[in-house]
């Protein structure tokens, strides 16, 4: 069986390799897309603010996608650039992302997951996913699959289920000799499969907030109805994907050879305190409908509780060395530059020029099609979901109402396109924590995208369309 190599083997491998050379053509037309907005070549029509948007926006993805830089790097340089190319007028707007509650978010979330190390309860985790697995990678990697749904059902928000669980099963590979196949599609798994589950419930992140906020008319249980059986037939199409892909190791070692460290028998008061407030930190989330919190408030809290002295279980100093300081430069810039090219018109304008090319197709399957191309090509430029959903659902219920096609469904194909994008690690902050183990490359990561995205364009069509039309839309 052929090993997938690991990301460090693959910087080192010969520059005329195919992936070498497909990097080196993402990041020349990237480059080129950035050199013809700055001179006004392209975009012509747009104000300069929104033409230096487009440009740096250009560059980055194109950095991020080739990694060329680390991502960290691309998204310093991606931020300064933003000021210095003109997309917006002051410095502290160029590091907005800085600001945005979706970094707090995350190092909260992350908070659980230190602290579950810190405290040992990953070990027990770890201990216990080993000695169930028996040794078998199938074994071991159909059982997450199989358990995606109520992953989501227990943490909705697939960044705090990433925090916890990346570091749990990067443990367990370990133990197993960080098998490269397996090891791959797990994190694929985790970072690209997760968040479909959490997509299927109204509470489950970003992505159903800004659509259902965008569509209106939606509850929970008419959500629950209408978004969850697309979606989990797409999970099962992407867990033989990934399988298909990875083609994981069987046997990765013999049963009594697995390596596992068996904590005590007894849990100690440490762990029982992680998972009070792990518990409660969900609980928390599930019920925002009556605090009105947003998602990072609960998350920061049990971040305050986890290191307090004598509640808590951890030291400022364990978690600033464990925290994902990359991971939040990264997502920092994604979100700066998203909010500049809202801010400049710019994404507006790329919008519009996408779905206004575009003749309007009678029946609705052709015109889910089109929906599904034009929001493929705004998601690969905003490296946003909430925004590119938000952006992308009026335009797409616009372009609908020339044909058959509801604006309800059109703005759900939205969300599905932007939830199955993912061709670059910069894309989602879940994917971030799956992709900085090491376990798969960018060009991995893209493969594998391009084959759940044609997934998603088949789901939408010969699922998702004939399921709304059983049970009906709002508005539809």
């Amino acid at each position: 069986m052929e090993e997938l190599p690991s990301a460090a083997t693959a910087c080192r491998a010969s520059p005329f390799t195919p992936g070498r050379l497909v990097r080196g053509a993402v990041l020349l037309a990237a480059a080129a897309g950035a050199a013809l907005c700055w001179a006004g070549l392209l975009a012509a029509d747009l104000e300069p603010a929104g033409r230096a948007a487009l440009g740096v926006t250009s560059l980055a993805v194109g950095l991020w996608a080739s990694e060329a830089l680390a991502l960290p790097t691309t998204a310093l340089l991606a931020m300064t650039l933003l000021y210095v190319a003109g997309a917006v007028p002051r410095i502290e707007q160029a590091f907005v992302g800085f600001a945005s509650p979706v970094l707090f978010f995350l190092l909260g979330s992350a908070g659980l997951g230190i602290a579950a190390e810190h405290s040992g309860l990953a070990d027990r985790l770890a201990g216990w996913l080993l000695v169930r697995s028996r040794g078998s990678g199938w074994r071991l990697l159909l059982e997450l699959l199989l358990s995606l749904p109520l992953q989501a059902l227990v943490i909705p928000s697939a960044i705090s289920r990433n925090a916890v669980l990346v570091p749990i099963y990067d443990r367990v590979l370990v133990r197993l000799g960080r098998p490269p196949a397996l090891g791959a599609a797990v994190m694929l798994t985790l970072g690209v499969l997760g968040p479909l589950a959490s997509s299927a419930l109204l509470s489950g992140g970003i992505s159903p907030v800004a659509a259902a906020h965008a569509i209106g008319g939606f509850t929970w249980p008419t959500w629950l109805v209408a978004v969850a059986p697309p979606y989990y037939v797409l999970l099962a199409l992407g867990g033989v994907a990934v399988w298909l892909f990875a083609r994981p190791e069987r046997e990765v070692v013999a049963a009594e050879q697995v390596d596992v460290v068996h904590p005590s028998a007894r849990w100690r008061p440490a762990e029982w305190r992680v998972a009070a407030v792990s518990v409660a930190t969900a609980l928390l989330w599930m019920l925002d409908q009556l605090t009105h919190w947003p998602p990072a408030v609960p998350a920061l809290l049990a971040l305050v509780v986890l290191l307090t002295p004598r509640l808590g279980v951890m030291s400022w100093g364990v978690f600033s060395r464990e925290a994902p300081w990359a991971t939040c430069l990264v997502l920092a810039g994604a979100v700066s530059l998203a909010e500049a090219l809202t801010s400049s018109g710019a994404a507006a304008w790329l919008a519009g020029a996408l779905f206004g090319s575009l003749p309007v197709p009678d029946a609705a399957a052709p015109q889910a099609l089109v929906i599904f191309l034009v929001m493929g090509l705004i998601t690969l430029a905003i490296p946003n979901r909430a925004a590119a959903i938000t952006l992308g659902v009026p335009l797409a219920a616009a372009y609908a109402s020339g044909g058959e096609l509801s604006a309800a469904a059109a703005g759900l194909v939205v969300m599905i396109v932007a939830d199955a994008m993912t061709i670059y690690p910069a894309q989602t902050a879940a994917n971030l924590l799956a992709y900085d183990r090491g376990y798969f490359t960018a060009g991995q990561l893209a493969r594998f995208n391009l084959m759940t995205l044609l997934l998603a364009a088949a789901v939408v069509v010969a699922v998702a369309l004939p399921w709304w039309s059983l049970v009906g839309l709002p508005g539809g």
